[in-house]
């Protein structure tokens, strides 16, 4: 692997977790199942969490939303707000 193809695949990889941490802040779970392949899998060993398929990542993102609302965790869709600030400086 060439050295600029390696540099590009870093890139590639940075862009992807930026498209996944704001499908998350968005709570947009297609969005964030779109983001993995058809066997993808995610693992959070911290609350012994595992997706290992594009449709379990989706349940699994709802799920996760859904808990944060229950134990009062979700402070609003602070993504949204800074996602329309940053449309106005455009």
């Amino acid at each position: 692997m060439s050295d600029v193809q390696a540099i590009a695949d870093r890139i590639e990889i940075e862009a992807l977790r930026g498209e996944f941490a704001d499908a998350v802040m968005m709570r947009d779970d297609d969005r964030v199942a779109s983001l993995f392949t058809q066997d993808g899998a995610v693992r959070i060993p911290d609350i012994n969490a595992e997706a290992v398929s594009r449709e379990q990542a989706r349940v699994g993102v709802e799920r996760l939303h859904a808990a944060s609302l229950r134990n009062g965790r979700w402070r609003g869709n602070r993504g949204a707000r800074a996602r329309d600030r940053i449309a106005r400086c455009r």
